[in-house]
């Protein structure tokens, strides 16, 4: 049986956000936003209108 803490430590969820604005910046994190793009939308055979990344 899990203790409390382990529950909670499953169950923490970490978010956040930035503010891109140059091209640099976004083509950064461009790889990383994609496969999470696909994953969320692969239910349903992936994003429409996008085949592969920019």
């Amino acid at each position: 049986m899990k203790n409390t803490i382990e529950i909670i430590l499953e169950e923490f969820l970490n978010e956040r956000f930035l503010n891109l604005t140059g091209n640099e910046e976004k083509s950064e994190y461009l790889d990383e936003v994609w496969d999470m793009i696909e994953l969320s939308y692969a239910y349903i055979g992936g994003p429409k209108g996008a085949t592969k990344r920019a």
